[in-house]
């Protein structure tokens, strides 16, 4: 069975970035509590991919420091590789071309050609008690095997949520 692809949105997703220039941009990364394990372990059941709608200088130095010894991330796509739809940057998934994926981004109507292949997440402003990577991990390992669908996946995350 080929290994699905995890397409992971940066900023407000994976890491919150506040008041920064190029030299303190580093120093003003929080990471989503829990993101380390969530990255180990999806590693081991996912390909990985980082698609960020920011600039490419910004996304790779991030990526780097996420993942330095480049074991975790297969590719990153920044905005450059976005299109614009009705005026505003989207995330076109055919532009991977991969056959099975799913996304996990704080911003669903970045995927107008692919709603169904992803779970929306609450973003990420930098809260210590933020559990949100520890309740998808579960739910995305499931996908991983085929047990159950993106969608449902999606839906399950969403009623888990709203108890």
């Amino acid at each position: 069975m080929a290994r699905s692809t995890l397409v992971l949105d940066l900023d407000q997703t994976l890491v919150s970035v506040v008041d920064h220039d190029e030299e303190t941009l580093l120093q003003c990364v929080t990471k989503r509590p829990g993101l380390d394990r969530f990255l180990k372990d999806m590693s081991q059941v996912y390909e990985i991919v980082v698609f960020s709608a920011s600039g490419a200088s910004y996304v790779k130095k991030i990526v780097s420091s996420l993942d330095p010894t480049g074991e975790i991330f297969s590719a990153v796509f920044t905005g450059s590789d976005t299109d614009w739809l009705s005026g505003q940057r989207v995330k076109d998934l055919r532009k991977l071309n991969r056959d099975k994926i799913v996304w996990i981004d704080d911003n669903a109507s970045l995927y107008p050609y692919n709603p169904k292949n992803g779970i929306q997440v609450p973003p990420f402003h930098g809260d210590p008690n933020d559990s949100i990577l520890g309740a998808l991990t579960p739910l995305l390992l499931e996908v991983a095997l085929g047990q159950i669908s993106v969608e449902n996946a999606s839906e399950l995350f969403v009623r888990a949520r709203n108890k």
